[in-house]
């Protein structure tokens, strides 16, 4: 059975986990672990799990790693250890497609706790700053990053502006704030230095934020004001009902929809993309670099990008897998759009090979010439190959269009191939259009 992206495990697993939990709870801590590790090995789903215990710290052994946990361990975290605890975050803070950490990001963590959702970010990212105001998650996350060089750990909190501030610690690790908690009692509190990001930006020469992930137990609306003019590529926020019970998802899109955002949510965390106007020109590069897909779904999200352009990101790369081939366009009205496309490439591609031609038999610049042509030949047999393609199984189109689409398939190099082989792929070429022609007519007489 194939599991969800998030949750990534199977209802029943997680009715399983709250029926454990509910009896954990009246356990003693060491038994409860010993519970929880003897789960994680019951189920394949689940990463199996051992414990150890230090002196203020609980190391939990999963994957081949040592996640490290501020003591006692709150019920719903040993819940996410033995569902895998890096996994479950990565896949909480990413709607793939839309928004998730890329090659290059310079990434913020805001709510580190120990550097579960870090710990997956900084195998992707450039650069990565996590946040935590809590000095007993704060060490733990510095040894859990400790191996990645380009990780740094602020043990401050992040607000509207820099100055310090009260900090409300909870008997619950997972639930300090600057507001009052919403689960747990407050047993101290603390004065704290807090930051603003585009302070923070401007002190370290930071002059970008690909990705922010925001869970700041309520006020992260005041975080985001915190960026000043800087505009994220990228947004992960949590919108809990963390606020006197009110959660501030409206206020945010409110916000982020005017500043040029496309705005999803997907339970308790809202995701935004910098989009429209808010973004830079989009560029040649972004058509280089998207994935191959079929041509009707590859047409549909041209005509979004030019109607709704997105910020080209700065380390994506041209793919070397996309290409004319992989498109396979079955609707009559994109066979159309391309046979015009390549019918006017045509008279501009036929002179430019004849002069690359002249200018390889002349002897001049030849290795250089001869990589282009081949470059060029390459594409043009792409081409040829899905035209043929089309004209073979396009089972809807009429025998107007199958004599269009035979006549494209001739189009090829004659200025730059021998003759011969010109009349006998257009030879060829045409015997496939005229037999599939031939075929379709034979059916319906059948009919």
């Amino acid at each position: 059975m194939t599991e969800p992206f998030f949750p990534n495990k199977a209802s029943f697993l997680l009715e399983q986990e709250f029926r454990l939990r509910t009896f954990a709870e009246r356990v003693s801590e060491l038994e409860r672990l010993e519970l929880y590790s003897i789960f994680s090995a019951c189920t394949r789903s689940f990463s199996a799990t051992t414990f150890r215990t230090e002196e203020n710290i609980i190391v939990a052994c999963q994957n081949g790693c040592e996640i490290s946990f501020p003591r006692p361990v709150p019920m719903v975290k040993l819940a996410l250890i033995v569902f895998g605890y890096e996994e479950w975050l990565q896949h909480k803070y990413c709607l793939p497609g839309f928004v998730e950490v890329r090659p290059g990001d310079v990434v913020v963590d805001c709510g580190a706790y120990v550097g579960g959702f870090s710990l997956s970010a900084a195998k992707i990212a450039a650069q990565l700053h996590a946040f935590e105001p809590d000095r007993g998650n704060a060490a733990c996350a510095k040894r859990n990053l400790a191996g990645h060089k380009h990780v740094r750990v602020h043990e401050c909190g992040l607000y509207d502006r820099s100055d310090e501030m009260i900090l409300n610690v909870s008997a619950n690790s997972v639930e300090h704030s600057l507001l009052l908690p919403d689960d747990g009692c407050v047993i101290e509190t603390r004065r704290i230095p807090v930051i603003s990001l585009g302070d923070f930006a401007r002190a370290n020469g930071i002059d970008r934020y690909d990705f922010v992930k925001i869970e700041a137990e309520g006020v992260e609306l005041e975080v985001f004001a915190g960026l000043g003019d800087m505009r994220p590529h990228q947004l992960a926020i949590d919108v809990s009902p963390e606020r006197d019970g009110k959660s501030p998802a409206e206020e945010f899109r409110e916000r982020l929809e005017p500043l040029g955002y496309e705005v999803r949510q997907r339970g308790d965390v809202m995701f935004a993309r910098l989009c429209g106007s808010g973004a830079k020109k989009i560029t040649w590069g972004f058509f280089r670099s998207r994935p191959p897909s079929p041509w009707r779904e590859y047409a549909t999200d041209v005509f979004q990008q030019v109607r709704d352009p997105v910020e080209p990101h700065p380390a994506e790369a041209p793919s070397a897998s996309s290409g004319l081939g992989t498109f396979q366009p079955r609707h009559p009205f994109y066979r159309r759009i391309g046979r015009r496309c390549l019918r006017l490439i045509r008279p501009l591609a036929l002179p430019f090979l004849a002069r690359l031609q002249a200018r390889i038999s002349s002897g001049v610049d030849a290795s250089a010439s001869a990589q282009v042509l081949r470059q060029i030949l390459s594409a043009q047999q792409a081409i040829n190959a899905r035209l043929d393609l089309l004209t073979l199984n396009a089972n809807r189109s009429t025998d107007e269009d199958y004599s269009q689409a035979g006549e494209g398939t001739c189009l090829s190099l004659s200025a730059s191939l021998p003759s011969e082989t010109v009349r006998s792929n257009n030879s060829k070429d045409t015997d496939a259009a005229q037999g599939a022609v031939g075929a379709r007519q034979d059916q319906r007489a059948l009919k």
